[in-house]
């Protein structure tokens, strides 16, 4: 059906032109000194025009709906379904991986957009979000939920080792999983390799929240590409027997893009020489996919990474803005599992660090998968009877 306003505009048109129509209908046989066959040819050229007059209105009135729309309301991408808000608000159109899926979110306004030598990096402003960042068209985080990811790619690991001195994160060019990390004061040396600097002096000048931690005295950041930097620092180091560097890292955090520059970051020969880096009793921690929509891709890090560590386990969180809103990550180790390794709550609880996500009822429900993903995965994943040192001296409180 039209719009109200359409068909408002269409009716007052009718009303106004319902008179002249009457009045020439009831006239024809009022009309003296006429014959008939003269009077019905006045008669018909009269309504002939009125017809004209209304087509051309109503035309108009069409017409004129429609250019206001185009000219007000942006259009949507072909295949997507777009709900647009007032006129002249501007939609963000996410980049769709799945087949006929499309995550469309109502923009304010664009505040800032550039090309660096890598990518295009965007940022927008919206009401119910906050402030959004999307490179090469994908949605990287808002300020409504970007704690959901980083408190759980940073707090699960480093919890497992409060004894940690050195962690590396790799990517995270929005500060995010820098910023928690910090949050742990056992931590002497955080090294953040990124390779653009254009996207990290966007996050501090946009996401100052986000991106706080940059200004950590024990932050080091490397504008490098990571594959090409982990590789000088695999042959430059001091090793052990196994191959592993003498002050090698107790964490390292993967929180990449899995396209363009940061393909290789995602293969099993890189996992191996990151591995050359890390301590002994150490872990390593990377973004994956989605449980449900991406289990190809999910399996795939499941198994590469299997190739290298012997404790492998896929964790999730509840991400919104994420495509299909459930998230997943994966752990590494070839000495700590994740729930059969007993996990200090006491010096967690003493950092007082104020989290929206991460508790460790959370940490150890992350880990519990569905059965359908547990199927997919073709492994046996953690259980919650595993877990020994949730209460008395380990525990939760709570």
């Amino acid at each position: 059906s039209a719009p109200p306003t359409l068909a408002l505009r269409v009716r007052l048109l009718g009303i106004f032109l319902e008179g002249p129509y009457r009045r020439i209908s009831m006239s024809r046989l009022h009309e003296p000194g006429s014959g008939w066959g003269l009077l019905a040819s006045r008669r018909l050229q009269q309504l002939r025009l009125y017809r004209a007059h209304l087509s051309a209105a109503v035309l108009g009135v069409v017409l004129g709906s429609i250019l206001q729309a185009r000219l007000l309301t942006p259009q949507c991408p072909v295949g997507a379904a777009c709900i647009f808000g007032p006129p002249g608000v501007q939609p963000y159109v996410e980049f769709a991986e799945i087949a006929g899926f499309w995550a469309v979110y109502e923009v304010q306004r664009q505040l800032y957009t550039v090309q660096s030598p890598f990518q295009h990096i965007a940022v927008y402003e919206t009401n119910f979000h906050g402030r959004i960042l999307t490179i090469d068209t994908a949605l990287m985080l808002t300020e409504r939920d970007e704690r959901n990811y980083h408190e759980m790619l940073s707090h699960v690991p480093l919890n497992y080792l409060p004894e940690a001195r050195r962690v590396l994160v790799i990517g995270g060019g929005d500060g995010g999983t820098v910023t928690q990390a910090v949050r742990h004061a056992n931590l002497r040396e955080v090294v953040w390799v990124e390779i653009d600097e254009i996207v990290v002096r966007t996050s501090r000048k946009y996401f100052p929240k986000v991106s706080a931690g940059a200004d950590d005295s024990r932050v080091k950041l490397v504008t490098r590409n990571a594959a090409h930097w982990v590789a000088e620092q695999q042959f430059s180091a001091l090793r052990d027997a196994e191959g592993r560097t003498g002050d090698g890292f107790d964490v390292v955090l993967i929180d990449s893009t899995d396209f363009g520059q940061a393909e290789p970051l995602f293969s099993a020969e890189f996992y191996a020489s990151v591995k050359r880096l890390m301590s002994r009793r150490s872990i390593l921690c990377v973004n994956a996919d989605s449980p449900q929509w991406g289990q190809v891709r999910l399996v795939q890090f499941v198994d590469r990474l299997a190739q290298v560590f012997k404790h492998v386990h896929v964790y999730q969180s509840y991400q919104p803005t994420y495509s299909s809103g459930h998230y997943a990550f994966v752990f590494a180790s070839d000495e700590i599992h994740p729930t059969q390794s007993p996990i200090d709550w006491a010096a967690w609880e003493s950092l007082k660090a104020e989290t929206r996500y991460y508790t460790p009822d959370v940490h150890y429900a992350a880990f519990m998968l569905t059965a359908q993903v547990k199927g997919v995965l073709r492994q046996t994943p953690p259980r919650l009877s595993d877990i020994s040192t949730f209460h008395g001296k380990h525990g939760a409180s709570g």
